[in-house]
């Protein structure tokens, strides 16, 4: 609750246009509205700024952190900000500056984007539809991913680490940083998934939310057992 959220009108091209939109999260459970917007394109980056509930910690985070999503909003009443949609901006820009669609890049960067958590799942819905509060396993990817990033990073880290993996794919779509990829696969290895079910259980309890946790522990041991990245322990 508290967190800022601005809306950025975009061209085709992903230039901006010099609208903006802002609004504020007005609950805990991350609901923004913006009304009587008037977009002359269907092309939106959304900004958002402020603090969130660690599920790893089981707290809420120490300092803020900015998360964006790229959208065509054709269609769209909702609209979710994640960290899956954080990473894909770099390369989705990228894409279409080179000549892609809207529609081919971000489908394109979302594929590259899972592929590095070994994830394969061609009709995934778009980044900025998934919710980690709602069941089915894409939701379940996008809390998989979540935790992995996160892992007991303080959020000054996550967001080197967020930052870090977007500019490496940035160009070529793959993620050639080792030091990047330690720090997941090293994440990933220390988490404790039944805390963080647990976590997120009574997180939602608390916020009178009827939630069940999706399967994410699966894409976590996946990504563990087929992960090229190195792991150091210590």
């Amino acid at each position: 609750s508290g967190t800022s959220v601005t809306v950025y009108e975009l061209s085709e091209s992903q230039v901006a246009t010099g609208k903006n939109f802002p609004s504020q999260i007005s609950d805990n459970k991350g609901t923004f509205e913006i009304n009587n917007v008037g977009l002359v394109s269907e092309y939106v980056l959304v900004k958002a700024d402020g603090f969130y509930f660690n599920e790893v910690a089981n707290e809420t985070s120490a300092a803020q952190l900015t998360l964006y999503a790229l959208s065509d909003l054709t269609d769209k009443k909702i609209l979710n900000v994640n960290v899956l949609s954080t990473l894909e901006k770099g390369r989705v820009e990228y894409l279409v500056s080179g000549g892609k669609t809207f529609v081919e890049a971000k489908e394109q960067a979302q594929a590259e984007i899972l592929g590095i958590f070994e994830i394969s799942k061609p009709d995934i819905s778009e980044s900025e539809k998934l919710d980690i509060t709602a069941t089915g396993d894409d939701n379940a990817i996008l809390l998989a991913i979540s935790v992995i990033l996160q892992g007991h990073l303080p959020v000054a880290e996550l967001s080197e680490l967020i930052a870090n993996i977007s500019n490496d794919m940035k160009e070529d779509g793959v993620l050639t940083d080792p030091i990047s990829g330690e720090k997941l696969i090293f994440n990933a290895h220390k988490l404790e998934p039944a805390q963080i079910r647990k976590n997120l259980e009574n997180r939602y309890k608390a916020l009178n939310m009827n939630v069940t946790i999706p399967d994410f522990e699966k894409y976590i041991r996946q990504f563990i057992e087929n992960s090229d990245f190195q792991f150091n322990a210590l």
